[in-house]
């Protein structure tokens, strides 16, 4: 291959509204560009376009073969409607957060001026001299779509980079397809050791466990892209993608006796939820992600159900506290994994023993990293990781 390589990324880039997602598409960017190995940009896929003879198809077979399947869903179109009655009166709100995250992916990632889909996703492979998926849940079985695995590139380098399963176990179905996408891979890399422990028995390559994009870049490179946002006063900041209520409740019982402001970005989701309704002193939609990181650099304590939000607080040294999202246990072995690199196990609201406040208070200590060694170390091994496969990929034939 010539010095001037092209590298493609395939994550979950193209019109995301998530802030951690769209930092860590950032930061793998990054990281590549800075050690000079050729032009890296994101692949921009859309993995909602879909053929409508296809998907007429499907909804028939369903109605044929499942009724119940199909009241259900009427049943719940009926309360999609209510909703986007709910969200009329945020729509503006909704536009102006969409239009902020939208600006950053623009104008601060790299990416192909091609969207591709499903149906022309293989017109890529020819754009491309070595292909990387991920980070962040690429490899989840519950939303997996083939081109995250690189199914459509052939005869050219790829390999992961901290990809995420998100789970606790894989079905028989799912291992074979693992097995047999994995197979060409000339490196593998995942992002939690739950993830290594699953694929490791599918592969005769090595399964490496990797740093989130994000955390290899330092403190003062995240620094330098946060933009301020003006609040006038203390606060803390919650960053909440679900919607459970105690959380919720336990952030405002905080905020109002230690006199905080509570900002919030209401939402999440990018439509109308109750439960976000009256939620916070200060509810914020026109944020971009340079104000994210600001909000979690500048904010007294954050309390969060986001990985991202939770690395970001680690990076500035902020007091937080990390919460399920719901009932959704999926998340718990990568924040298992990142508190306790941090040495913050503590963080981590996973009971409901946990979930009051005199845990929160007892467990407010400051969090001024003393594993500063330990993330170093971390942070080299993912480096040569990606320094070494990315030579690998120059050799490859």
């Amino acid at each position: 291959m010539s010095e001037g390589r092209k590298i493609g990324v395939i994550t979950h880039y193209y019109n995301s509204q998530n802030y951690g997602g769209n930092l860590q598409a950032y930061a793998l960017c990054k990281v590549v560009e800075q050690l000079n190995v050729g032009e890296v940009e994101q692949i921009c896929y859309d993995t909602k376009r879909v053929s409508s003879s296809k998907s007429a198809k499907k909804s028939l077979m369903v109605a044929v073969r499942h009724p119940i399947k199909v009241l259900k869903a009427i049943k719940n179109k009926l309360s999609a409607h209510l909703v986007a009655a709910r969200d009329n009166a945020y729509r503006n709100a909704f536009e102006e957060r969409k239009r902020a995250i939208k600006a950053f992916n623009q104008d601060e990632i790299r990416h192909s001026d091609v969207v591709y889909n499903w149906q022309n996703i293989e017109q890529a492979a020819t754009e491309y001299d070595i292909f990387i998926t991920g980070s962040d849940q690429v490899w989840n079985p519950r939303a997996m779509h083939p081109a995250y695995l690189l199914s459509f590139v052939k005869d050219k380098p790829k390999f992961s980079y901290a990809a995420s399963i998100a789970c606790d176990n894989l079905t028989e179905e799912q291992q074979e397809i693992f097995k047999i996408n994995l197979s060409d891979y000339i490196n593998i890399s995942v992002r939690e050791e739950k993830a290594k422990m699953l694929l490791t028995p599918l592969t005769k390559k090595e399964v490496r466990c990797v740093l989130d994009p994000t955390l290899l870049l330092d403190k003062e490179e995240w620094e330098r892209i946060s933009v301020p946002i003006d609040i006038c006063g203390k606060f803390a900041f919650c960053y909440f993608l679900g919607d459970d209520m105690q959380s919720r409740e336990l952030a405002r019982h905080y905020a109002q006796k230690h006199g905080l402001i509570l900002v919030t970005l209401p939402f999440m989701m990018g439509h109308y939820r109750k439960c976000d309704k009256k939620f916070g002193d200060k509810q914020l939609f026109n944020v971009t992600p340079q104000q994210f990181i600001s909000l979690i650099k500048n904010a007294e304590i954050v309390f969060t159900d986001s990985f991202h939000a939770a690395v970001f607080a680690n990076i500035f040294e902020k007091q937080y506290f990390v919460f399920l999202r719901g009932r959704d246990c999926s998340m718990n072995s990568r924040i298992y994994q990142l508190n306790t690199l941090f040495g913050q196990e503590n963080k981590f609201c996973d009971t409901p023993q946990k979930k009051n406040l005199e845990y929160i208070e007892a467990n407010s200590h400051s969090i001024k990293s003393t594993t500063s060694q330990k993330i170093a170390l971390a942070r080299k091994d993912s480096l040569e990781f990606l320094v070494d496969t990315l030579n690998k990929a120059r050799k490859y034939e």
